[in-house]
């Protein structure tokens, strides 16, 4: 076999798939230093399996991925992938069957980014184990002497014994026999481990065994006792069945009896009832006649109303008629009266009318020339008063100048007394001058700087570590926010799969009369059935099984034997509750169900259900039944020795799982509820915290504020107390000057002063002179116009009054005529009135004498009909009586009936109760046993009471058995199995540990005796190459210790003329060519399928590179070389060069040249 390509993608410089093909025995890999040539090697060796990245020459097995270049970008993965050739049969066993069918073997390994490898042979997954031990004893492995990198040659030679040892074994193949002696050691050590535990258990179970022995015989004596027991509870419930059956009957009797009663007293009341028909009938006819009688008197009567009501009407309508016309001739004659007195009124207004007119003309022109004079002195007032307006508004201005002389004026004396101010404060403060007091407060204010500068930086300290506490703490909040939401979310969760599950388990109530019938025989509800027991998971499926009929029955803790109406419309189960718990047997069903001790009718018969864990038990124990006993396992497969039940009940609701479900739903809320509460308290604890962290956290920042601004105060002040300083000398320099200005600006507003005074005094005369004047002038026009307009108000008066009274005149007499008009229109009417009254009263006379004679003849036919009317009630009055006699009568059969059916329902409860108590006592009997078989069995002298004290007595011999295991005989019997079954395994054990202690014996005796001729064919085989490399001398092997099986290697080499103690002695190039005398001398004798040498050479001179290359091309005709070198000598003696280029900065590319090809070529050029 041998390596035919190498395909590389990604690997470290190689980026692009790349395939280095090998096609000759000598390969040369050439090509400058940093090209990309060692990293074959370390492709060979990754592939192979190696798992350190130091001997990759990385830090990180990812490191093998490329990582980019200047032009490049990293990749994902790296894949290398070696092709194996088999061109002979010289293959390991482990490759020959990887190698079956096909010339090739494929290797390949791919890692990612995420560190993650994979392995691959002939294209399928594998592990890296399978690739290793496919090369164990070949010579090829990640770390073999098949492939010798820089260094590798030093570290060889200079290796310790126990490593050296590594290559020999190696090449004798027994590196793989190590691998499985270690593991051997490992399952013998478990096995001794195993025996001793199992000696353990074999002594515990020994233990067990003997205790369980005497419970089983108290179990099997309690098994007699007990079947007694139920033979004389069987026959004692049989015995009170017949006697409530016989109970039963009379009652029977008794009903039918009462039943003839109650049908006889029934016809009674049907003859009655056929009596008051008959009555009812001929009284129906005479009501007939009475209603007709009344509808003919009601018609009468009617008519009689209607003709009063009409005779009423026009007697009362020629009444009001009369008194209309009354009315109508008073009004005409009033209207006459009017008429004539508006005719006179007239005549007078117009008198007033022509007397008016002519004054209201007069007056109205006199009213024009007043309002001419008028308007003329108007406009002098007007004239008057602009003159006067402009000269108080020239006096204003004149008084406006003369305040602003004022101000000036008193300006003038301010500034006169502030320039005196200034003056004396400027001679008082050059008098009294100090520097002195503002250096010390300077030297104060720099002191305090320094301080709050200091502070300033605490604080900012404690500003930081009081910031990163307070995030913890809202860090600490938040997670719990997470942690509350989470809960919230599961709580919400697990309440959707309890709601689904309690819906799930609802099933629709009985229907109201079977409450009603519950609550009229105070009979209360307490749930369901598998609402108060609960089961052991393991045993869910069994229970649902045994119980699947009564699991949705109704509990009850009152007495049921009152319930007598029992009906087809009810279907329903009731179960009672008993308030003392009922003995349990031990591995039984019963003993697997929690709350089941307080139903006795269930506990009797879950105590015969006996648990078998197994399915493989069955058939061993069914044997070994009592009667009415039966198996269960909990898949739910149950049996006796006469039937059997496999398998689920169709349509059976598993209601037992879902309320085992709910009920661990419910302690995953309660829990989770609780972690909640925890969680809240935590996060109100956190929210406290952070809440007076925030609160503490202002107050330094508050703090450092405060300090900022007090250092910013204090450095405002220092400054401005420098400045002052600076600024005082300059102050009491200018100060001399502005003494001697203010001197000359005093003299000068002096002077100004009185200049104002003067001006000030001349205005206030010219002022006062003009605007007197002017007023005269205006007051005289004034009163002129007043009196015009005086004299224009009262023409003006006398004019309205005149036009007023003229417009009144005229206003009532256009009122009296419109007045006029309509007396006329109203008298016309009123005539028109009288004469439609008139022809109304003719035509209501005749009429009404009519009306009155029919009346009186309708009241006469009246009479008459009240008159029969009387007589047909009396009929009715009399058979009235006969109804209610014959009514009384049917009351009384009624009453009787009701009172002989409460006695019939009485005997139906007392029937009803005994046929219950006699199907009752048949409950007692197991369902196993029937009654045909009680009643053969039963002896002819059987007694209730007799019966009772045998069942009494067995009771007291069977609590004088105290507490019994019903499951030791069982537990008896499968730990006994137990035993014997684990006696045979410690018996396997020993053997198998003597097999393997054999089995590694053999692997030492052939390791050594490998190991041996291995040794000594290597160490004949390096003293004959030694000769061959050096020229001379020789070398040898040499073994350490005296066991073969741990003994370590050395080498002992002494070149031409030398003689040294130990190899550490030689050169480097000495040690290479020893290291690689032992390791082809390895070759010689298990030559692996190829080897790989990387700069072996570059120690070496030219004659001993020649001796080494003769020496590789002697080897290369059973051994594939790969080489690595920069030596020309070594170059020349490859059969085919393989070059590495790196054109491209961090990629390397692969040039191959076949030397004899190029040889060829060269000779045909």
């Amino acid at each position: 076999m041998r390596l035919k390509q190498i395909k590389l993608a990604g690997f470290k410089s190689f980026v692009e798939p790349t395939k280095v093909p090998f096609v000759q025995q000598m390969t040369a890999i050439v090509g400058p230093n940093g090209c990309g040539k060692s990293n074959i090697i370390d492709a060979v060796r990754w592939v192979l399996g190696e798992s350190s990245a130091k001997n990759l020459r990385g830090d990180a097995m990812t490191d093998v991925i490329f990582n980019g270049a200047a032009s490049r970008k990293p990749v994902g993965q790296a894949s290398v992938e070696l092709i194996f050739e088999h061109s002979d049969n010289t293959v390991s066993d482990s490759l020959a069957q990887h190698l079956a069918d096909r010339n090739e073997i494929s290797i390949r390994r791919v890692v990612n980014r995420e560190g993650i490898n994979s392995y691959f042979l002939n294209g399928s997954k594998c592990r890296r184990k399978d690739i290793t031990d496919i090369f164990l004893g070949t010579g090829l492995g990640p770390r073999s002497y098949a492939i010798i990198e820089q260094g590798t040659i030093s570290r060889l030679i200079e290796s310790k014994p126990q490593e050296l040892r590594v290559f020999i074994e190696e090449a004798a193949g027994i590196s793989k026999y190590k691998e499985r002696r270690r593991d051997t050691e490992n399952r013998i050590k478990h096995t001794r481990e195993n025996l001793a535990r199992l000696s353990d258990i074999r002594f515990e179970l020994g233990q067990q065994i003997e205790k369980l022995d005497q419970q089983a015989q108290a179990a099997k004596r309690f098994r007699t006792l007990k079947s007694q027991e139920r033979t004389f509870k069987a026959e004692l419930a049989l015995l009170r069945h017949q006697k409530y059956q016989a109970q039963a009957q009379a009652e029977q009797t008794k009903i039918n009896q009462l039943q003839q009663q109650i049908e006889q007293l029934v016809l009674d009341q049907i003859a009655a009832d056929n009596q008051i028909s008959k009555i009812r009938t001929a009284n129906s006819e005479q009501s007939q006649t009475l209603e007709a009688l009344q509808s003919e008197k009601v018609r009468l009567s009617s008519q009689v109303v209607r003709l009063e009501q009409n005779i009423k009407h026009a007697t009362s309508r020629l009444k009001v008629l009369s008194q209309e016309r009354d009315k109508h001739q008073l009004r005409h004659q009033q209207l006459d009266e009017q008429l004539a007195k508006e005719l006179s009124e007239l005549s007078s207004l117009q008198q007033i009318i022509e007397k008016t007119s002519p004054l209201v003309e007069q007056s109205k022109a006199d009213l024009g020339v007043l309002n001419d004079d008028i308007s003329q002195l108007k406009q002098q007032s007007q004239d008057a008063q602009a003159r006067y307006q402009a000269q108080a508004q020239k006096a204003q201005q004149q008084a406006v100048k003369k305040s602003s002389l004022q101000v000036n004026i008193e300006h003038a004396k301010t500034k006169q007394q502030q320039l005196l101010e200034r003056q004396r404060q400027l001679t008082q403060k050059l008098q009294q001058e100090d520097s002195q007091q503002l250096n010390t407060l300077i030297e104060q204010e720099a002191s305090l700087v320094e301080q709050l500068t200091a502070l300033q930086t605490s604080r900012q300290q404690e500003l930081t570590q009081h910031g990163e506490q307070t995030r913890l703490l809202r860090q600490n909040a938040t997670n719990i926010e997470q942690s509350i939401t989470q809960a919230n979310w599961q709580i919400s969760q697990l309440s959707q799969q309890a709601e689904k599950l309690s819906q799930s388990l609802a099933i629709s109530d009985d229907d109201n009369s079977l409450d009603e019938l519950l609550t009229n025989h105070q009979i209360t509800l307490m749930g369901k059935l598998y609402q108060h027991i609960r089961v052991d998971e393991t045993w869910l499926v069994a229970a649902e099984k045994v119980l699947a009929p009564y699991l949705e029955a109704q509990i009850t803790a009152d007495d049921i034997t009152s319930l007598t109406d029992f009906d087809g419309q009810y279907n329903y189960q009731l179960l009672i509750k008993s308030s003392q718990p009922i003995p349990v047997k031990a591995n039984s069903l019963a003993s697997k169900i929690d709350g089941i001790e307080f139903f006795p009718w269930l506990i009797s018969q879950l105590n015969h259900i006996q648990l078998v864990t197994r399915s493989s038990e069955l058939s061993a124990q069914v044997n070994n039944l009592v009667d009415g006993d039966s198996l269960i396992t909990p898949s739910g497969k149950w049996l006796s020795a006469n039937f059997i039940s496999v398998g689920q009940l169709q349509n059976t609701p598993d209601v037992l799982d879902k309320q085992h479900q709910l009920r661990q739903i419910d302690e995953q809320l309660t829990q989770l509820n609780q972690h909640l509460e925890r969680l809240n308290d935590e996060h109100q604890a956190a929210t406290q915290s952070c809440a007076q962290s925030d609160q503490q956290l202002n107050q330094i920042k508050q703090q450092l504020i405060d300090t900022d601004a007090q250092l910013n105060s204090a450095k405002q002040t220092l400054a401005l107390n420098q400045q002052a300083y600076r600024h005082q000398l300059t102050l009491a320099e200018q100060a001399q000057e502005q003494l001697a200005q203010i001197d000359e600006q005093l003299i000068e507003l002096e002077a100004q002063l009185s200049e104002l005074i003067y001006s000030q005094d001349e205005l206030q005369e010219q002022g006062d002179i003009d605007l007197n004047t002017l007023e005269q002038a205006s007051k005289a026009v004034n009163d002129a116009l007043n009196q015009k307009q005086q004299a224009f108000l009262e023409l003006q008066q006398t004019h309205h009054e005149h036009k007023v009274t003229l417009e009144t005149a005229l206003t009532k007499q256009k009122s009296a005529q419109i007045h006029q008009l309509r007396l006329e229109e109203q008298l016309h009417g009123l005539s028109v009135q009288l004469q439609e009254v008139g022809f109304e009263q003719d035509n209501l006379t005749q009429p009404l004498s009519t009306d009155e004679q029919a009346l009186t003849e309708l009241q006469l036919q009246l009479h008459q009909l009240e008159e029969k009317l009387a007589l047909q009630h009396q009929l009715l009055a009399g058979a009235s009586e006969q109804i209610a006699k014959c009514e009384q009568d049917k009351k009384q059969i009624f009453s009787q009936i009701e009172r002989d059916k409460e006695s019939l329902n009485k005997l139906y409860i007392n029937q009803q109760n005994y046929q219950l108590r006699a199907e009752t006592a048949l409950e007692a009997i197991p369902e196993h046993m029937s009654l045909s078989q009680i009643k053969a069995n039963m002896p002819s002298h059987a007694k209730e009471s007799l019966w009772q004290a045998n069942i009494n007595r067995l009771a007291q011999d069977i609590s004088r058995l105290g507490a019994i295991n019903l499951a030791a005989i069982d537990e008896f019997e499968a730990q006994l199995a137990r035993k014997q079954y684990l006696d045979q395994q410690d018996s396997d054990l020993n053997q198998a540990l003597e097999t393997l202690e054999g089995a590694i014996a053999k692997i030492d005796r052939e390791s050594r005796a490998k190991f041996k001729s291995t040794f000594e064919q290597v160490n004949h085989d390096l003293q004959q190459l030694f000769p061959k490399v050096f020229g001379g001398g020789s070398a040898y092997l040499e073994l350490t210790g005296d066991d073969l099986l741990d003994t370590g290697v050395t080498i002992m080499a002494r070149p031409p003329g030398k003689k040294n103690s130990t190899i550490h002695l030689l050169s480097g190039g000495e040690k290479a060519l020893t290291a690689l005398s032992l390791v082809f001398a390895i070759f010689r004798l298990n030559p692996a399928p190829f080897c790989m040498l990387d700069e072996v050479d570059a120690p070496l001179d030219d004659a001993n590179v020649g001796r080494f290359c003769n020496l590789v091309r002697e080897m290369s005709q059973t051994v594939q070389f790969i080489y690595i070198s920069h030596n020309k000598i070594a170059m020349e003696m490859a059969s085919q060069l393989t070059g590495v280029t790196m054109y491209e900065p961090g990629v390397s590319r692969m040039v191959a040249v076949d030397i004899d090809e190029a040889v060829a070529m060269a000779e045909l050029s």
